[in-house]
């Protein structure tokens, strides 16, 4: 969910291919070896990522084969609006089961910023990587 009050909703037709979730420590975070060998970090804070590929998105919002809606490229709700917004560092909400809308991580788009979807040869859909955060919770959790 996303956009002003987010009410703009971003449905993804298929689950996202070689996704991962993982933590790492803030930008800021240092750690460091002295020549004793002991070791000291300085951990500022912790983001939570979630990275995967988007697969099969069409021009406009359809039903995809799994029979879900799926939103498209275009239109005011589509993939690249969405795209533009997030490119803004505004939050949005990460629904993890649309069935459970009021389950969510608020988030932060990381990537895409200035990469380019590339095309499926077969259908011409669009496929892009996309990398979400969030410094409170684990994408891992089951939210």
């Amino acid at each position: 969910m996303w956009g002003s009050g987010f009410t703009g909703s971003l449905e993804i037709g298929y689950p996202l291919d070689f996704a991962t979730s993982y933590s790492k420590p803030r930008e800021g975070s240092e750690r460091t070896q002295f020549v004793s060998g002991e070791e000291d970090s300085w951990i500022v804070g912790t983001d939570y990522i979630l990275q995967g590929q988007a697969r099969w998105i069409p021009v406009a919002s359809a039903t995809s084969s799994l029979n879900v809606a799926q939103a498209g490229w275009s239109g005011s709700l589509g993939w690249e609006a969405f795209l533009e917004w997030g490119k803004t560092a505004q939050s949005f909400r990460y629904v993890p089961d649309r069935d459970s809308p009021g389950t969510y991580v608020l988030s932060t788009l990381v990537e895409p910023i200035d990469t380019a979807p590339t095309l499926e040869t077969a259908d011409g859909t669009r496929n892009i990587n996309i990398t979400i955060r969030n410094p409170t919770t684990s994408y891992d959790a089951g939210v």
